[in-house]
């Protein structure tokens, strides 16, 4: 039965067959305000939106949004398809996302200078390439290998 009050014949293929008129008064019912009442029926066989407007099917739905489980966690990944997010707030947590304004006012953009304003930079590792900084205990290993002789300098591997 449809819900437009007629019997639905399918063939063995799958595809509707002729359309037949069901009994009075089965199938959807309007309420008096206009809406349609289903009566806990379902819509089915609904093809994919084309229109902005249109229906839209649980394949469709599921393809085109976020899925979260039981407790509302996202269970998919988020895409934008090249669009952007906005108006996001500033981070609470460490697992929260992080805005434009607090990346520029938290962060040192590369290719740019540090002014530590007086402060240390601790827990630096030796340094091992030509342009990396080296710590304190690395400098101080090297000025223990140069030895003076008057006025020249000696220098001895360790």
């Amino acid at each position: 039965m449809g819900i437009f009050n007629e019997h639905s014949t399918t063939s063995k293929s799958g595809q509707g067959g002729k359309q037949i008129r069901g009994a009075p008064g089965v199938g959807f019912k309007f309420k008096k305000n206009g809406d349609f009442d289903l009566q806990n029926k379902k819509i089915v066989n609904i093809a994919n939106p084309s229109c902005f407007n249109d229906s839209v099917n649980y394949m469709t739905m599921k393809a085109q949004s976020l899925l979260l489980d039981r407790t509302s966690h996202m269970t998919s990944n988020l895409n934008t398809f090249g669009h952007s997010i906005e108006n996001l707030k500033s981070p609470t947590t460490n697992r929260h996302a992080v805005n434009k304004e607090y990346v520029d006012n938290n962060y040192i953009p590369k290719n740019s200078e540090i002014n530590m304003t007086g402060n240390n930079i601790v827990n630096l590792a030796n340094g091992t390439n030509s342009q990396d900084a080296i710590n304190k205990g690395q400098l101080d290993n090297a000025i223990a290998t140069i030895h003076t002789k008057g006025k020249d300098i000696d220098l001895q591997d360790n």
